[in-house]
Formats: structure tokens, C-alpha cells, sequence
């Protein structure tokens, strides 16, 4: 067990998850960096209207703007820089399903089952 303030540097992925999947991690409370979202914005208690991705961030952006009358004119807008993180996204998928080739698959469904069970069923993710 890795003490809760610890500096992590030099720490492979695959350390990582096997940290975030022990038991005793989340008993100590996880940093609100990789804490599930399911525990951060109640989603059970608050009525949301809209509920965005990252993967989407632009287009999500644009259809609140939208929703709440902004215009260009008004100067609202979202700066797109990479709309939807797409620049490189190859290489970004590549590079992610090199690091999750690194994790023992029993991590891999520890994350989709326990750790961010709920983040899955409750904001669409497979």
C-alpha cells in the first residue's frame, strides 16, 4: 500500500492501476483526480440537464451554448484548438491500447466492475 500523500514519480501505468484496484485505496479515499465521477457530482441527488464527454468536449460545449441562447455576437463560444481531442488521435489510440496491453485483464475488468462500475452504467461507457 502506497501511502495516501506520497509523491508518485517514475510510477508505470500498470502500477497505477494495480493501485487504484486494491481495496485499500479506495477504503482511504481516492485522489479526486481518479476519484469516480459518480462520487463527485451526485448524480442520484441532482437533476442534471446535460450530461457531457470529453471525447465530445467541443461539440458538448457548443450544445449548452446553444441551449442557453449564447451567439457569437455575444462572444460565447468555446475555443476550439483540437475540436473533440481528434489531432493525432491515432496515435493517441494506439498509444492507449499500448498501455492497456501492459495491465493483467483481471485489473482491466476490476476497473469496469468495481472501481468505476457506476461512471460506466450511469455516462454510457462500454
Amino acid at each position: 500500500m502506497i501511502p495516501r500523500n506520497a509523491v508518485l514519480q517514475g510510477v508505470q501505468f500498470r502500477e497505477f492501476v494495480r493501485y487504484i484496484v486494491d481495496p485499500e485505496t479506495s477504503k482511504s479515499g481516492f485522489n479526486p483526480h481518479w476519484r469516480p465521477q459518480s462520487n463527485v457530482c451526485f448524480p442520484c441527488h441532482i437533476d442534471y440537464d446535460f450530461i457531457g464527454h470529453f471525447e465530445t468536449l467541443s461539440a458538448d460545449a457548443a450544445a449548452v451554448l446553444a441551449r442557453i441562447n449564447s451567439s457569437a455576437a455575444a462572444g460565447l463560444r468555446f475555443p476550439i484548438i483540437d475540436p473533440d481531442n481528434r489531432r493525432h488521435s491515432h496515435n493517441k489510440s494506439q498509444r492507449l491500447d499500448d498501455m492497456f496491453n501492459d495491465i493483467d485483464p483481471s485489473d482491466i475488468r476490476l476497473l469496469k466492475t468495481i472501481v468505476y462500475a457506476n461512471d460506466f452504467l450511469l455516462f454510457g461507457y462500454k
